[in-house]
């Protein structure tokens, strides 16, 4: 089975984010193993495809742009963990990206798109992602996939 790296050696995938979107990844696999399940499962979809690894990265390239904003200082403060406030962050923002593609039926031809507006609406307000991941994660039934468990709101505050 094939985790998504674009070509043969995975090391030119890892440009942007280098080890600590590699960090990310095996975090999401291990920690986050019912999202990881629907990620890799929808990743090889037929028509719903796409490069699970390279698509883990540009979300770490998103959670290190929010840490130079420092729009999460208060939570890694709160929780007194760097990296595992990091983590649920991108696995919060892959959560979002799989309801959206999931629910919208997109293809890799709109991965461009919903990439800018997840990272937009995250760099806006990244404690929304983790607070809707948090509430999913405790609902009774958290394999329902809902486009109303989707609504993350572009708020003020961190």
């Amino acid at each position: 089975m094939s985790l998504g790296f674009q070509g043969n050696d995975p090391g030119t995938d890892l440009r942007g984010a280098g080890l600590f979107g590699l960090l990310q990844l095996l975090a999401l696999i291990e920690y986050e193993e019912p999202l990881t399940r629907r990620l890799i499962k929808i990743s090889h979809d037929k028509h719903q495809n796409f490069p699970f690894a390279v698509v883990s990265l540009n979300w770490s390239g998103t959670v290190m742009q929010v840490l130079r904003e420092g729009k999460i200082y208060r939570e890694i403060n709160r929780s007194n963990d760097l990296f595992r406030t990091c983590n649920e962050l991108h696995a919060s923002i892959y959560y979002a990206f799989l309801l959206k593609w999931k629910n919208e039926k997109l293809s890799i031809l709109h991965f461009g798109d919903v990439r800018r507006d997840l990272s937009t609406k995250v760099l806006a307000n990244p404690m929304s992602f983790i607070k809707r991941f948090r509430v999913s994660k405790q609902s009774p039934s958290n394999s329902s996939m809902t486009t109303s468990n989707m609504d993350f709101k572009v708020a003020s505050g961190s």
